[in-house]
Formats: structure tokens, C-alpha cells, sequence
């Protein structure tokens, strides 16, 4: 494949693809909900998050040093945030590509075109292999205000009830994560609760960056 500079313009962002695909896995499959069948990519001062969510559960990862996001990429803006909405086809083979460095993607509203770099994030000036490619759009939508669900505070132990399903979903995401770092599998998963029949805090042990949020199971 071609080899290229990376050139972080402001209409362009450069993400790790393992938070992409980890945090990809808490999108909604509803189509009625068009606004939540994408990561929300945002910056916060100096830091940058990709979010998603479908209402029962959220998944936030903090990227690491060397991420970027563009603020002319922006299609919503608040007194604390701003950000875009990314949709992408995570089954491409694009994120299966080979590489013997981390696996990073760099895109371009104006194009549409993803393309997969094997980054060395402790050299981030020299060239990189370019080893895939694919097409994502941005939705045209607000994304939800997910720092409300957060809970404020956690404890050891309350009573709610959760679907497994999402539960593996979490799970799917922690295997990326681990794979990513050439690990079988994460470190065991917390769930701490803000209360009975609240929200819990979800959290891998050993990774700090990755965390999320499992709503409960009510019954009538």
C-alpha cells in the first residue's frame, strides 16, 4: 500500500481504531433513532472522547495523547462540548488490516474516506504505512447529553437487574481492547451501582481510559 504523511488540518480526524471499534459496539440498531447509530467524537478542552449509546447502555473512551479532532468538523456546539456524529461500517475488512505497529484512522469530512495507518505513536512525525481503506459519513444530528446518565457516585453494592445481553456487549468491546494490547482477555469487569435500581458505572481493571454505563432492567 501507499506510504503517507499524516497531516492534521483542521477539517480532519485521527483516532486509534481499536477505541473506534470498542466504542462502536454500544451504537443503537434502531433506524428511527438515526442520531445514535454512530460514535460521537468529541473534544473537551485539551482532551478528546468518542461516545456512543442506544439508551440501555453507553460506552466512553478517553483517547490517547496524539488523537485529534478538528473543530471545523464540528456540527454542534455547547457551553461544554462540541462534536460530530461518525458512522462507519465496522465490518470492512479495512479494520482486520495486518500491521506490526497500532492500527490508527484518519479521515476527512469533505472526502468520506477512512484510511487505516500503522502509526508509531513514539515517533508521530515519520511516514506511515497506509494498509486500508473505507467510506464513513457524518449523521446530521444532535447527539444526546450523555453526562447526565453518569452516576455521580457509586457503590459497592445495590440491587438492580440487567440484560446479559448487554452485558456481552461490553464484554465484545473488552476483547478488542485486550486484543489491541495482544492480551486474551481484560481484567475483570466492575459494575458499580449509583444506588438501587440506578445506573451502573462500568469499568475494566487495568484500564483506565475505557469506561461505561449499563442502565437497568425495570419491570411494571
Amino acid at each position: 500500500m501507499k506510504t503517507v504523511s499524516i497531516q492534521k488540518t483542521n477539517t480532519n480526524f485521527f483516532l486509534p481504531a481499536t477505541d473506534l471499534l470498542a466504542v462502536y459496539q454500544g451504537v443503537s440498531k434502531e433506524e428511527t433513532r438515526y442520531y445514535l447509530r454512530g460514535v460521537y467524537c468529541e473534544k473537551v478542552g485539551e482532551s478528546y472522547n468518542l461516545v456512543s449509546t442506544d439508551g440501555h447502555l453507553l460506552m466512553k473512551s478517553e483517547l490517547e495523547s496524539g488523537a485529534h479532532i478538528g473543530s471545523d468538523c464540528f456540527t454542534q456546539t455547547t457551553d461544554s462540548d462540541s462534536g460530530f456524529i461518525l458512522s462507519v461500517d465496522i465490518t470492512e475488512k479495512a479494520f482486520k488490516a495486518k500491521s506490526n505497529r497500532a492500527l490508527w484512522v484518519y479521515g476527512d469530512k469533505d472526502t468520506g474516506v477512512l484510511q487505516f495507518i500503522d502509526y508509531n505513536t513514539t515517533a508521530p512525525d515519520e511516514e506511515h504505512n497506509r494498509v486500508g481503506v473505507c467510506e464513513f459519513t457524518m449523521v446530521d444530528g444532535n447527539f444526546p447529553d450523555y453526562r447526565r446518565v453518569m452516576p455521580l457516585e457509586t457503590h459497592e453494592f445495590a440491587l438492580a437487574c440487567f440484560n446479559p445481553a448487554l452485558i456481552a456487549r461490553f464484554q465484545k468491546a473488552g476483547d478488542i481492547l485486550a486484543k489491541a494490547r495482544g492480551q486474551k482477555a481484560m481484567g475483570a469487569m466492575s459494575l458499580n451501582a449509583g444506588g438501587n435500581d440506578s445506573p451502573m458505572l462500568v469499568k475494566f481493571s487495568g484500564e483506565d481510559r475505557f469506561t461505561g454505563v449499563l442502565m437497568p432492567m425495570r419491570f411494571l
